[in-house]
């Protein structure tokens, strides 16, 4: 039988150091794009990285797993880490995530489904992707290819959990009596996310106002929505923000459109007339504001149902205001949505 080739080292080296610098510019595109596919999601954090070259050359010589050609097989070269509150809002990242770009599932996986003692309960979702050839295209990111990634999803006691028990016995033997304090642990930490998901689910339902009630009554429907944004009104509001180099552009889901239909009804529009009207009056207007959020997010592509959430919202919200329309929003977002309302206002005032 042929003995296997070790690999060596100072090739290794010499190569990953080429490789590392295409992954740090990697890295910047892959956040903006993560970023917007993930606009609808309250993120708590996001955090990126590439791996340094020791961890690389440890893990490309590593007897346990060999590697033919390690920068082209090792999948976490480029890694993300993408915090929330809660599981639920976990999921819907993770499923957000595998609808938007190419999941390598059989690498990925999710840890809280391991059951490997060692690991006392880590717990956290691990998706291996890479960009679809649409986004590529969109992003003008073909150099990078079919590059894949890692992106790690956790909630905020699952990451807390993680940084501690990484703390005290990252690369130690551990004694079993304290694998079997880390693991009731474990226990007790999961049953305490899972109660904050019910308690949550259980406020937001006894919390629905009977104003909020009966605006689901009046306001357009979803149908309505989905209408309005294959208008011809809201293309010449694409068009517009086309001219000045940014890009509008349409998805198939729906869950914003209760959002737009919230914001319209605040001005006493019900019916699809009254809004095709009120969006022709004010086209220039919801095509500056939009212009402004997107400068201030500091994107060049934006999805068009959230653009125009923020725009009909910066434009005209009723009594709403921008701090109270935007809370609860992950800080980029936020921010950015307070200092294109502020400077919408500041701009109408002045005439």
């Amino acid at each position: 039988m042929q003995k296997k080739t070790a690999l060596d080292p100072i090739k290794i080296f010499a190569d990953y150091e080429t490789e590392a610098s295409l992954r740090d510019v990697f890295l910047e595109h892959l956040e903006k794009v993560l970023a917007e596919i993930l606009t609808q999601h309250k993120i708590d954090s996001l955090s990126k990285r590439t791996k340094d070259i020791d961890s690389f050359i440890a893990k490309a010589c590593s007897r346990g797993k060999p590697y033919k050609n390690p920068i082209q097989e090792i999948t976490d070269i480029t890694g993300f880490r993408i915090v929330v509150g809660y599981k639920d809002e976990a999921n819907a990242v993770a499923e957000t995530i595998r609808k938007r770009l190419t999941v390598d599932e059989v690498h990925s996986r999710d840890t809280s489904n391991d059951s490997a003692e060692g690991e006392f309960g880590y717990s956290s979702i691990h998706i291996i992707a890479s960009l679809p050839q649409q986004i590529l295209k969109q992003y003008r990111l073909e150099a990078f290819g079919t590059r894949k990634f890692e992106i790690q999803i956790r909630t905020q006691l699952e990451h807390a959990w993680a940084e501690k028990s990484r703390s005290l016995f990252y690369n130690k033997e551990v004694p079993s009596e304290h694998k079997r304090m880390m693991n009731r642990l474990a226990a007790l930490l999961e049953l305490t996310d899972m109660t904050f998901l019910d308690l949550k689910q259980q406020l937001q339902s006894s919390f629905t106002s009977e104003p909020e009630k009966q605006e689901n009554c009046t306001r357009l429907s979803e149908s309505d929505i989905r209408e309005i944004l294959k208008s011809g009104i809201v293309s010449g509001i694409i068009q517009d923000l086309a001219i000045t180099g940014l890009n509008a552009y349409t998805t198939e889901r729906e869950q914003y459109y209760p959002a737009i239909a919230n914001i319209l009804s605040r001005q006493n529009i019900t019916t699809p007339e009254d809004a095709y009207r009120e969006i022709q009056t004010f086209r220039s207007d919801i095509a500056f504001a939009a212009q402004l959020y997107m400068t201030a997010t500091d994107m060049k592509s934006f999805s068009l149902d959230t653009l125009l959430v923020a725009a009909l919202a910066i434009v005209d919200n009723g009594n709403v205001s921008p701090d109270d329309f935007s809370r609860g929003w992950s800080e980029r977002w936020r921010e950015g949505f307070l200092k294109a309302s502020h400077e919408y206002k500041s701009r109408r005032d002045k005439g």
